[in-house]
């Protein structure tokens, strides 16, 4: 089964680790903190939260986890949280498939292309889902 992106088609397990990729970086992008202590933390708020379970509720589990209270959230643990829930959701072997990786690369460089113009809006994670392209002029 495979599922619909703009210009390109992959398979559900590979889409899923993708969105939770998206999902991760929409967190860290709105809501990373640095504690009184100087740890990272992800604080989004309940509107969020709400937001997630109507656009993406097949991501409410991991969102759930990268926003548990903790210590501190680097990479390492933001890596194993997103590896254990692919593994429970049986798409763990998607994180090795070049199409995935390919797919990584190219939201990453969106991200960047489009970092000033995503700062200037509200937190929309279906945008970010589908990678839109802003409007000529924006």
């Amino acid at each position: 089964m495979g599922c619909e992106t703009p210009g390109r088609t992959m398979p559900a397990a590979e889409r899923l680790a993708l969105d939770s990729v998206i999902l991760e970086q929409w967190l860290r992008f709105y809501w990373l903190e640095e504690t009184e202590t100087g740890a990272a933390r992800i604080n989004a708020p309940e509107e969020a939260k709400t937001d997630l379970a109507r656009i993406a509720p097949r991501l409410l589990p991991l969102a759930e986890r990268l926003l548990a209270p903790c210590e501190e959230i680097d990479a390492c643990r933001i890596t194993a949280i997103i590896r254990s829930f692919l593994h429970e959701q049986g798409a763990e072997q998607a994180l090795e498939a070049p199409a995935f990786h390919d797919a990584v690369t190219r939201f990453h460089a969106w991200v960047t292309e489009h970092a000033d113009w995503l700062d200037g809006r509200e937190p929309d994670l279906a945008l970010w889902l589908r990678e839109e392209t802003p409007p000529a002029g924006a």
